[in-house]
Formats: C-alpha cells, structure tokens, sequence
C-alpha cells in the first residue's frame, strides 16, 4: 500500500480529511490512481480498504476536535467525496453541530440519517444514485441543493425543517416505481423554495404543519401529486408549474391531489399559471379541505376545467364567500368568451344585463345547451363580464355557435318555432317572449330620453356583438344594422309584445324584424299598431303612455290587485283600443 498526497485539489486543505493525519495510523490510503480513500472512483477498493469505517471514525474525531468551537469556524467538509455503491451509510443518533457540505459528491449508496440534529446542509452539484433519508431529524438551519440529482426516493419523515431551505435546478429523476419524493408527519416545516426543478417519482406531501412559506416555481412534476392532511399556516404558491402526468395512476382518484387541508387564517394556496388560461395540470385536480378554510385561495392564468367537478363546485361556493378568488386569465369553465368591456352608465348596463340573459336564454332553447354570464366588474361608468357554458364542447364551436345565435336573434325569433308542439308549449318560451317584450319597451325609453346619446344605444346593441367592424356597424351575419337607423327607428316608435295564448302584438319599426308566432302549429297574428288602437291619428306619446300602463298591469304580481288594475284599465282606455286590442289585453291576463 502506498501512502502519499492525494491528487483531488481540496484534500491537502480539508481539516475533516487531515483531522490527526500527523499520525501515520490515521492517514487515509491512496489508491493505484493517486486518490485518497474518499476520493477515489475504485468502489471495490473503497470497500477493501474499510471506506465506512474510516468515514464514520473521521466524523468521530472531527466532532471531538472542535468541541466548543463556534459552529460557524468549522464544517463537515465532504466535498468531492465518493461514497461506494454496496455499502449503506446509516448515519444514526449524531449530533452535527457545523454544516454538512456535500458539494461535487457522487454518491452510490443509500445515505441515512436518523435520529440527528444537524445545523445545516449543502448539497451543490451532487448525484446520488440511491436514497437520501431522513428520519426523527432536525435540520436547524435549512438545506440548500443546486443543480443535484436525485435518482432514488428523497424522504423526510418525521423530522423537523427549520429555517430557509432552497432546491434550485434539481432533478429528482428517478422512474423506479419504488422510488419517491416524501415529506410526511413533519409537525414543523419552515420555508422551502423548489425552483426550475423536476420530479418523476410520485410526489408526496402528508400530515405535516407547514409555517412558513412552500413555492413551487418553474418546476415540472411528471407524476402524480399528493397533498393531504396538512397544515397551512403561511402560503403554498405554484407559480409557472406544471402538473404534467396524463393520467389518473389510480382511477378511482385524481392524479393531483389536494386534500383534507387545514387552511388557517394566515394560510393562503396560490396557481398561477404563464399564459391566459393555461393547463397548469394537465390531467385532474381535486381539493378539498378538513375544515372550512380559514385562509385565502387564489388561481390565475388557470384553466379550472382541469379541477375535478365536484371540486370546482365547491371552490365556487368558496368564491361567493371571498375565500376563493379566481383572478386574470383563468377559464372557470368549459368555453367562456373573451371578457366584454363596456363603458357606459347604469341606465345602459341595466339594459346589457337584460339583453345577455334574453341571449342566454335564446341560446338555451335554441342550442338545448347552456349559456350563462359572468360579471368580472362593475362600476358607475363601467361592465366587464364573459359569457360561458358547461357543456362538453369545444371553444371553436362555441364561439361558432354564439355568432349563429346571435345574428338569428336579431333577424328573427321564428327558430322559437320550429321545436315540437309540446315543447313550444313550455313556459320557458313565454317568459322568453316576455322578457323580449320589456326590452325593446326600455331600448325604446332610453332612446327617446332626452339625456340619450347614441352611444348609449350602441353600448347596449354591442353587449351581445359577436363581430364589430371599424365603422361602428354591427354585423349580424349578412345583415348590417347601423346604429345610427337602429336609433332613428326606435326614437319613431317604441317596439312591444304582447303575448296571448295563441297570438300576439308586434308593434313594427322601421327595422323589419319580424316574429312569427307558431303557437299549437298556428300562425300568430302580427298586429300594427295602428290596429291595436281605436283612434289611428293619435300620438306616439298618448300610445305610449297606454303601453307603459299596461306592462306595469302585466308585472304586478298580486293577482287579486292586478285584476282591480286590470279592470280599472279596461274601463279608462276601452275608448282608445279597439276592439281586436282589447280581446287581445283580455287573452294576456286570462287565468
């Protein structure tokens, strides 16, 4: 055996290496390649020459000599070391009080700690090729791992993390089914950074209190993901990662788990993603939580068809309670619009508001699909909102269908119609006629104030607009309305409907939109105006004032009032309506 300097450039310096080296017993054996026992890349030779003995007695006597020192004047010094596959290095009850530095170390074999307390670690450039453990272990002072690879389970178990801990560039790589990432039953885990880092093997997160802060940042987890039992007493961020496994492993449960969570006041669970409505997971997210969450829930850029159903009810329920907000960029559901931007007064938002739920509505009943809106934002002078469904579709058909629906809408109300007798006798349809008929009344109110400008009418007309062009014009289709005919038309006469059972009034504008009512497979009535009363040559402000009277008769909704109302109408206007007009008037109000 021959005995020399080793060759590996921080040996000569290392106080742990050179610890009572002075004594030709204690130096360490230098191999055929001129590397120390600790530095050498021959594991058979490691193990021939007792590398587990001479290590385990190095820390020994490395401890004992600097006893009583300050922590921060000394350090347990492995760098460059290479640990031999084929032994197991059960680091057991050890109180390390310096750092650990494990820099540029290959490690082979399984690297146990149990029952330690250890002031800090350093883990730069290393490869372990088997696990890394720790059990009933404190770590005083935090970890920090840059640019690593793990390829067995790194496991934390039972064990305490205090202070600031950062995993940055790492690579926990291994596929071995056996293989896991694991913290579990930690009562105390202080802040952790993972950052553009990966993790292949299953990755687990369990029964631990978690106080202070634990972000996820660029990092990609390519298998399944489990979050249970825990403690949340400062936030849990996920920003730019990505939960990439395709596939539930076990289908009886999502492959992103988030569950039975204690949320405390001082909690907060964060997603956000790079881009507007990105799938941040790309296969099933489920949450759920032991106790009503005290803390805050926040998603950004985030496509929340990916949570599974009966989750994303309850984070909705959540959301009305302020527990859960759902920030820019998200998809809350299965196709939404664009978010509509429209700035105008309150007297033109109530008239938007009426305008979406008349679509939604037209929409449901013409597609047998949902349509619902959501307001992002409303103030004094300004509306945001989207339009959304929960149907199984996709975006472009959606988006397809909107455009579809709405230049019928608008052109006509026939495709009402064209369901079978039984369903066109659904209620749903005669509220919808209805809720048709109050619009145009207020489109016409709002028209002809005197405070109305045209963009008021515009901004109404627009709430639905699924095409704008350049020139202020809506394109419905083939048909262009310009706004500026639209507002002369309903300034010169307000447009209503009045539904009886098997017929009702259209009063006509210049517009030509025409209703067909095909009530019981019959042709409805299309009444003009004119007809509807007695004395043609009377003004547009006396028919009005009949109209207004009217539709606040048809609102009211005790019946015994809206009979005496009814009755009392009936005997001041029989001089002004016609005869036609008021079989009409009566058909309305039948019982």
């Amino acid at each position: 055996m021959i005995y020399s300097t080793c060759k590996h450039i921080d040996c000569e310096n290392n106080e742990f290496i050179q610890v009572n080296s002075s004594s030709r017993s204690q130096k360490l054996p230098i191999d055929s390649s001129g590397y120390c026992l600790f530095h050498s890349s021959d594991n058979e030779w490691q193990r021939n020459n007792n590398f587990k003995e001479a290590f385990f007695e190095r820390i020994r006597m490395f401890s004992n000599k600097n006893q009583g020192l300050s922590s921060t004047k000394w350090r347990f010094n492995f760098q460059g070391f290479r640990f031999p596959e084929g032994i197991s290095l059960e680091i057991d009850s050890w109180n390390f009080k310096s750092n650990l530095d494990l820099t540029n170390c290959k490690i082979k074999s399984e690297l146990r700690f149990t029952d330690c307390n250890i002031r800090s670690i350093e883990i730069i450039g290393c490869s372990f090729e088997d696990n890394l453990r720790f059990k009933n272990t404190t770590i005083r002072n935090g970890i920090y791992s840059k640019s690593v690879i793990y390829g067995g389970s790194f496991e934390f178990i039972d064990s305490v993390l205090e202070g600031n801990s950062y995993f940055i560039d790492c690579d926990f790589n291994s596929s071995a089914f056996e293989h896991r990432f694991l913290i579990k039953g930690c009562n105390r885990i202080e802040y952790i950074s993972f950052e553009n880092s990966s993790f292949t093997p299953s990755t687990s997160i369990v029964k631990s209190t978690l106080s202070k802060e634990l972000k996820f940042i660029h990092c990609e987890i390519n298998n399944e993901f489990i979050f249970d039992d825990n403690i949340v007493k400062d936030s849990i961020n996920f920003s730019k990662s990505h939960f990439t496994i395709t596939e539930n492993v076990n289908p009886m449960y999502s492959s992103t788990q988030f569950e039975n969570i204690t949320l405390e006041e001082t909690g907060r669970l964060s997603f956000r993603g790079k881009v507007k409505q990105e799938n941040v997971v790309v296969n099933e997210l489920s949450i759920s939580f032991k106790s009503p969450p005290l803390g805050q829930i926040f998603f950004e850029n985030f496509n929340l068809n990916k949570v599974y159903h009966k989750s994303r009810k309850r984070l909705f329920a959540l959301e009305k309670q302020g527990v859960v907000e759902i920030g820019s960029g998200c998809r809350k559901y299965s196709c939404q619009t664009d978010i509509f931007t429209i700035e105008t007064n309150n007297a033109s938002q109530e008239l938007i508001l009426s305008l979406t739920k008349i679509f939604c509505d037209y929409f449901q009943l013409s597609e047998n699909k949902s349509l619902g809106i959501e307001i992002v934002e409303r103030s004094r002078n300004l509306i945001k909102y989207f339009f959304f469904t929960e149907d199984d579709i996709s975006l472009e058909e959606f988006l397809d269908r909107l455009k579809s629906n709405e230049y019928e809408m608008w052109n006509t109300f026939a495709k009402l119609t064209t369901y079978n007798n039984s369903l066109v006798k659904d209620l749903r349809i005669q509220l919808l006629l209805n809720d048709i008929s109050a619009f145009f009344l207020k489109l016409g109110t709002l028209a002809n104030h005197k405070s109305s400008k045209l963009d008021d009418v515009a901004s109404v007309l627009d709430s639905i607009a699924t095409e704008l062009d350049s020139d202020n014009k809506f394109n419905k289709g083939k048909t262009i309305l310009n706004i500026k005919e639209l507002l002369s038309a309903v300034k010169e006469k307000s447009k209503d409907f009045l539904k009886t059972d098997n017929e009702f009034i259209f009063i006509e504008n210049t517009i030509n939109m025409k209703v067909v009512n095909n009530f019981n497979k019959k042709v409805g009535q299309v009444i003009n105006a004119e007809h509807f009363f007695e004395t043609p040559n009377k003004t547009p402000q006396e028919k009005q004032k009949v109209i207004n009277e009217l539709m606040r008769i048809k609102d009211e909704t005790d019946k015994k009032k809206k009979k005496n109302k009814l009755s009392k109408f009936m005997d001041d206007w029989s001089g002004l309506i016609s005869k036609a007009g008021l079989k009409l008037v009566e058909g309305l109000f039948k019982e």
